[in-house]
């Protein structure tokens, strides 16, 4: 997955997922809380990501990366999004 790519190849039920080409490492990252629809999470063990459309909870190698700008709105509807990612300074 690219910075200018498309999220919702695989619904999970309360997510859309995609790999990334390469690994992320977890450095940095800590249990966290105030969960949210919108939020994009990096899964550590199957070295995916995941926008999340629906409610759910932290679990242990879940990395949250940021979340979405705007409100779920977009997420709640099914199909392929795009999906562009910044660092943000």
């Amino acid at each position: 997955m690219g910075a200018d790519d498309g999220i919702g190849k695989r619904d999970q039920g309360h997510e859309y997922g995609d790999y990334v080409p390469r690994k992320l490492t977890g450095e940095g990252s800590d249990q966290f809380g105030d969960e949210a629809v919108g939020d994009l999470c990096y899964y550590a063990p199957w070295g995916n990501l995941a926008m999340f459309h629906g409610p759910y909870r932290w679990s242990r190698g879940l990395i949250r990366l940021g979340r979405l700008d705007g409100g779920p709105a977009p997420l709640l509807v099914r199909g392929e999004h795009p999906l562009r990612i910044e660092i943000l300074s």
